[in-house]
């Protein structure tokens, strides 16, 4: 699931690619980052998030909170290719955004983290986008297979592709 997540907020940011920024999933290791080239760029990665208290109705069910960062990395600081501005066009193109597999996502923080060690303007932004984990039982004793739902304000849509299968 979270690679579909992750893959539809990629292609949401891809208008920011017009103005030479780079918009990726963080690599897997680290050797694989490499120099920044063009303006800057969008390193996308989840950081888990949180999950709320377990539901009874009916079914078993619990509300997580995926934390979606946005490691932003710019060579100017002011106007069109410049933080300031980025910072405003990203909000705008992710506030309210329902990728695939979760609800509307939201700004959880923002924050400026001033220049990196190559000189480049560095700000981390953190989305946050819901999903809701449904219990599906099996016959008695079986182990529960879990299915992916959406979460958009109190309604909630199951949709039927259960993540694990145990025969």
């Amino acid at each position: 699931m979270k690679p579909e997540i992750e893959q539809s907020i990629i292609n949401r940011l891809s208008p920011l690619r017009s103005v030479s920024v780079a918009v990726r999933a963080v690599p897997n290791r680290p050797a694989e980052l490499g120099e920044i080239t063009g303006n800057g760029e969008v390193l996308l990665m989840c950081r888990l998030g949180r999950a709320e208290p377990p539901s009874t109705l009916g079914q078993y069910n619990q509300r997580v909170l995926d934390e979606w960062m946005l490691q932003i990395t710019l060579r100017e600081f002011r106007g069109e290719r410049g933080v300031q501005d980025f910072v405003e066009a990203i909000a705008r193109l992710l506030i309210g955004y329902r990728p695939d597999g979760a609800g509307k996502m939201y700004l959880s923080n923002y924050e400026m983290q001033g220049l990196d060690p190559r000189g480049n303007w560095r700000v981390d932004m953190t989305f946050i986008a819901p999903r809701l984990i449904v219990e599906h039982g099996d016959e008695e004793g079986a182990i529960a297979l879990l299915r992916r739902a959406i979460f958009e304000t109190e309604v909630y849509e199951t949709i039927v592709e259960p993540d694990l299968v145990v025969e």
